[in-house]
């Protein structure tokens, strides 16, 4: 019976582009692949007929999503071909679960006969290379896990070095015509970009800014880059928080290339997916900027302010900066009528059945009126602290203070050395089945919360000895918004993200500010209490 079916032959053969690199390029060429198939043809008694041929030229094999294979499939299903040949196994694909779905499932299902001739692989006979055609598989793709390791290597090497890689330039910018690795500013569309940050400087949200551009009809990123993107749904073609969101965070707009902010989930599936922050690669001053760093970073500051304020939501000047004291969520300010709104805990309303917490009620413009005007006595105080210099000079108060701190950011230092070690002893005991998981869990968790107290208290610290050291003067950073603030009878929402960085409530009312700027009187108290120690 060997020889007497007649078998309609589909010559598959695949080049991809990491068999383009070094030596290969003969030993898998279309031509070398082609010839080693019709060799084998020709050698056998069987009843080989050549139906068609069928390449894909440039397709990695992590991928079965490939025009000549598809077509190759539906030459199957229609009867037309039944064996199909290849060079090799890794030219059918390199992904050893769809490969060995196709070679022990599809293609039985089908009665297709599948040859890899260089792998001795022939699905007609009873071999030990069929048996071991699924480990072929597994190495198969492994050479091109390993293949994607270091083309993301070399990737990221190059945009460490610089390099713009990517194939469309950031909104606001194009790729240099004289060198394609380098970012010019796209005039046509940089105002845009400036008016979006001077709105989200001003204080208005991500919605409030993307439905203001959707409203005046300017064409989204995609739409002006010409880019083809999905289905033309309603909402095609409108702004989005999202594209905002993205765009004011990123440093590329300040001069700071900023690239690997997405990347694939791994070399199979192509799907992208947003990276962390501490994993973007930023190369500092390697363009030039639309927006000036001030006005970044005070957008940095109130941006998260407004992320979340809808369009129609009452823009309340401290929405943003109120937090509870009890459980540390956001407090929400809820309108009654015009002139009548009301603060809340925001997490004893979700779950105010449970008694999470409680409801920190208070009338909200009684509590700005009052916040503002310990604000204001606060700004006075900075004011008046004109012998603030005058009074560091002393270098009696100045070393002592500075090995009081010195001190204090070794002994936390040295503590978190100790909480690293207990860390590790309890992973230990873990493992040798001393404590529970759970056990295991509470204390590990406990003694992380203690590691990053202790890494904040020596950030404070260290700030506290810059200014010391002369390093940092604090009147150079703040005195000229302070002023700003003491014109006003009202700030915006921007100054005062300058002044302060959040409010905290506790449930008997009691109101606690956390400022941005540095009292000197604070540090001045802390100096003259080293002093008299």
């Amino acid at each position: 019976m060997k020889g007497s079916k007649i078998y309609n032959v589909g010559i598959y053969i695949r080049l991809s582009r990491e068999d383009e690199d070094k030596n290969k390029i003969e030993s898998e060429s279309i031509s070398n692949q082609r010839n080693i198939i019709l060799d084998y043809i020709n050698k056998q008694s069987e009843n080989f007929k050549i139906y068609d041929e069928y390449i894909d030229d440039g397709y990695s094999g992590t991928t079965f999503d490939r025009p000549s294979f598809n077509r190759l499939i539906k030459d199957i299903e229609n009867g037309k071909v039944n064996c199909v040949i290849t060079k090799d196994y890794s030219r059918l694909g390199r992904d050893y679960i769809k490969a060995g779905e196709y070679m022990e499932k599809y293609f039985p299902e089908h009665n297709v006969r599948y040859i890899a001739i260089l792998d001795d692989i022939d699905t007609y006979l009873d071999s030990v290379s069929n048996d071991i055609a699924p480990f072929k598989a597994v190495f198969n793709d492994q050479y091109a896990k390993d293949t994607s390791k270091k083309v993301r290597r070399s990737l990221r090497n190059k945009k460490e070095q610089g390099l713009f890689l990517g194939w469309k330039a950031v909104y606001g910018y194009k790729l240099d015509e004289n060198d394609r690795y380098k970012l010019v500013i796209d005039e046509e569309v940089a105002p845009i970009v400036r008016r979006i940050f001077k709105m989200a400087y001003d204080g208005m949200s991500c919605k409030v800014i993307a439905d203001t551009l959707s409203k005046e009809k300017i064409p989204i990123p995609s739409v002006y880059a010409n880019l083809n993107r999905g289905k033309k749904s309603s909402a095609y073609g409108l702004w989005c928080s999202r594209t905002i969101d993205e765009m004011l965070n990123n440093e590329t707009y300040i001069g700071n290339l900023t690239q690997g902010r997405r990347k694939t989930i791994n070399y199979k599936i192509k799907k992208e997916i947003r990276t962390p922050k501490d994993s973007w690669i930023v190369i500092p001053n390697s363009h030039e900027p639309i927006i000036d760093k001030e006005m970044f970073e005070v957008v940095q500051q109130i941006y998260k302010k407004n992320k979340n304020l809808q369009n129609n939501s009452k823009n309340y000047l401290l929405r943003g900066f109120l937090y509870c004291k009890e459980c540390g969520h956001a407090i929400s300010i809820s309108t009654r009528t015009e002139n009548r709104a009301y603060t809340g805990c925001s997490y004893y309303q979700k779950f105010s059945k449970f008694k999470v917490c409680t409801p920190h009620t208070m009338n909200y413009y009684d509590l700005e009126k009052a916040v503002l005007k310990e604000i204001r006595e606060m700004c006075k105080k900075y004011i008046d602290s004109t012998n603030f210099e005058n009074l560091l000079k002393n270098s009696s108060k100045r070393n002592k203070a500075k090995e009081n701190l010195q001190g204090q950011i070794n002994a936390c230092k040295l503590n978190i050395e100790k909480l690293n070690k207990r860390k590790n002893k309890i992973y230990f005991d873990k493992v040798d089945e001393i404590i529970s998981l759970e056990e295991y869990r509470e204390f590990n968790n406990q003694i992380v919360n203690d590691i990053i107290k202790d890494n904040e208290k020596i950030k404070s610290l260290e700030n506290e000895l810059a200014i010391l050291e002369n390093k940092i003067n604090p009147n150079n950073d703040y005195t000229s918004i302070v002023k700003d603030y003491l014109k006003l009878r009202k700030p915006s929402k921007r100054l005062l993200a300058c002044i302060i960085d959040k409010i905290i409530i506790s449930q008997d009312k009691q109101i606690t500010i956390k400022y941005r700027i540095k009292d000197p009187k604070l540090l001045l108290d802390n100096i003259s209490t080293n002093e008299s120690a």
